[in-house]
């Protein structure tokens, strides 16, 4: 039996050779994911010491299926009925004195042979294996359900094969990594004022949406000494879902034409492997399209996505003599809100060179886990690798945000399952709190539509978190409850408002993000010109402390007459904004496309209670009318506390 097809090439755009020529996966989806665990890890994997010196291998294999290999994505039973273009399996083994990873990166949906990774550490001597998937919609599943036929045990069998041979051509190597950006993809999210959320999968005006993350990273592993580039690993948050659910060919689609540009700019010597990024709700602008149309825009995307990626090879950037590694495991338990089911998920995380982090997640993550992990980490260059599978029994399938959850249309499930145990999507950062892994969180659905989280941290502390949808916004309830011996001091939340990504709100240049002081409303751009240097204390609020803001804030002279911050829209009709009873100090990251108004507990006495009231605004009003209804709800009023 052939079991691999004649491989077609493709030039841009990308057309065959010749003219004749959700359910997205199956799986438990789970409410929410805890970005704060793996930020507390990476702080100590920052200090951990390490060996020098890499040596590094290569392999490209074949790994096409037969048109008898059901193709995945989007739900629908599709029978292949032709192979555009070949797919590979692209190996990239490091070795120092005492770490040994294989990166397998496939164009298939999902890479998952725990049998390989057994066979690999056994026969090899590799202590580490990550097999991952592009995502593909238009390539099948290789995972323990197939793992028994022809085609999967050939799979197997050849990239075991490629790994031998890249431990036969192992070479000392460094690594370098730079950052970019493209904005080629959109979130298919759309919540509407009415709360409901609709599905928009195509985008052909390029129309901004928010959250996406545009980065583009490469890694670079060349020859030791500045010698020979020899591959780049490219990781980008967009599905590779071009090709529609009616398309019956098998096609790597965008990596496979990104791959293809990237090699003949580079040399084809050069072994380019694409890893797809949290990015489970963001599709390429024009998605779910058919036949010609869809190869040409594959074509498009692939050049514009292995343009940066050239540019970026070929920027200057340093990389050391010698290459510092450490590999990491962490088994995360998650189970059903009814305690029906339960799996686990191991997440790996590469450490190089104390500046790059590679997070590998089993798992299809929505675009905020990225976002919040790679603005949260003390590693300059943090990024995911999602459906990236290393040990434990299986993947999961699509990870949702809280709020997505809540709010329904794509993502959401009826059958979700709560985060459990280490992980979570609260966005508060509790200064007292987080050198502490927290026991568990536990969240249920209010009765008035809102959603509650509460954590206990044992002899500690008890928080809740409450978020409650009203007329013109979100209105958020924050208590904790001292079970310590000692009163906990200072005990503030880092709320982050992630909306500068949204053309209709963007303000790089802070000229309509306003706060309300003695002289009315100014924009931080008039009371400060270097942007995101300073911190806003509040009359009458608690002092500000260096090492509550870091040692690169300063705190303006300019002091709020309240706790709230507003950005405005171009148009001047709308107005974001957050604001509390009690706010410890307001400011802005534009790096992060974020804004501040970070609510303030104060001291809380052992026993006592505290909370502190505010409100998330999104009003088709004026910033005087925000602060009109923000000042009648929440002016005068503190954080409140009781025994």
């Amino acid at each position: 039996m052939n079991l691999v097809r004649p491989r077609k090439t493709w030039s841009v755009p990308f057309l065959p050779a010749s003219s004749n020529e959700q359910r997205s996966v199956r799986g438990l989806r789970v409410k929410g994911l805890r970005i704060g665990a793996l930020v507390l890890m990476l702080s100590a994997f920052s200090s951990v010491p390490m060996t020098t010196s890499v040596r590094a291998g290569l392999t490209v294999v074949e790994i096409t299926p037969p048109l008898t290999q059901e193709l995945s994505g989007y739900g629908v039973e599709r029978r292949p009925e032709s192979v555009h273009d070949s797919l590979f399996a692209r190996i990239l083994l490091l070795r120092t004195d005492d770490v040994s990873l294989a990166i397998i990166a496939s164009d298939l949906h999902r890479l998952q042979l725990p049998g390989l990774i057994d066979r690999i550490g056994a026969d090899l001597g590799i202590k580490d294996t990550i097999l991952t998937g592009s995502h593909s919609h238009s390539a099948p599943t290789l995972d323990p359900t197939n793992s028994g036929t022809i085609w999967a045990k050939d799979v197997e069998n050849k990239i075991f094969r490629g790994v031998v041979e890249a431990e036969k051509n192992l070479f000392r190597a460094e690594i370098a990594a730079s950052r970019g950006l493209l904005a080629a993809g959109h979130n298919v999210r759309i919540v509407k004022d009415t709360g409901t959320v609709e599905e928009r999968w195509m985008n052909p005006n390029e129309e901004g949406t928010a959250p996406i993350d545009p980065t583009v990273t490469v890694l670079r592993i060349s020859e030791e000494g500045g010698g020979k580039l020899r591959a780049v690993l490219v990781n980008y948050s967009c599905q590779p879902a071009i090709l529609g659910p009616d398309s019956h060919v098998i096609s790597a689609d965008y990596p496979g034409a990104l791959v293809q540009f990237v090699q003949a700019e580079l040399g084809s010597d050069v072994v380019c492997l694409f890893t797809t990024g949290a990015s489970a709700q963001v599709y390429p602008f024009r998605s779910r399209l058919l036949g010609r149309r869809a190869l040409v825009e594959i074509g498009k995307m692939g050049q514009r996505l292995g343009g940066e990626v050239v540019r970026l090879v070929r920027s200057p950037s340093t990389a050391g003599a010698d290459v510092e590694m450490k590999v990491f495991r962490k088994p995360i338990s998650f189970t059903n809100e009814n305690g029906s089911n339960s799996f686990d998920l191991v997440v790996s995380t590469v450490l190089i060179n104390k500046s790059i982090a590679l997070v590998a997640v089993p798992a299809d993550l929505f675009v905020e886990f990225q976002l919040d992990l790679s603005a949260r980490s003390p590693i300059p260059t943090t990024f995911m690798i999602s459906n990236a599978y290393s040990s434990g029994p299986l993947c999961a399938g699509l990870i949702p945000t809280i709020a997505a959850a809540v709010e329904g249309g794509f993502g959401s499930d009826s059958d979700s399952v709560s985060g459990h145990e280490n992980w979570s999507s609260l966005g508060a950062v509790w200064k007292h709190v987080q050198p502490y892994v927290p026991s568990g969180y536990v969240y249920a659905k209010a009765k008035n539509g809102g959603l509650v989280a509460n954590a206990t941290i044992p002899a500690r502390a008890r928080f809740s978190f409450q978020w409650t949808p009203v007329t013109e916004g979100l209105r958020i309830v924050i208590s904790l409850e001292n079970l310590g011996p000692t009163t906990l001091h200072d005990v503030a939340a880092r709320l982050c408002i992630i909306a500068y990504d949204a053309a209709e709100i963007a303000d790089a240049s802070l000229t309509r993000t306003l706060i309300h002081t003695d002289n009315g409303f100014r924009a931080l751009s008039q009371l400060d010109p270097e942007i995101d240097k300073n911190v806003y204390a509040i009359r009458g609020g608690p002092e500000i402390r260096p090492p509550q803001f870091g040692n690169h804030r300063s705190v303006s002279r300019s002091i709020a007459t309240c706790g709230l911050i507003m950005v405005q829209s171009p148009n001047r009709r709308h107005v974001i904004g957050i604001g509390f009873s009690s706010v410890q100090m307001i400011y802005t990251n534009t790096t992060n496309r974020c804004f501040h108004a970070d609510p303030c507990l104060g001291d809380v006495a052992p026993g006592e209670r505290k909370r502190v009231d505010g409100q998330l605004y999104l009003m088709n009003a004026s910033p005087a009318a925000c602060l009109e209804q923000f000042t009648k709800e929440f002016a005068g009023r503190r954080s409140r506390g009781k025994r």
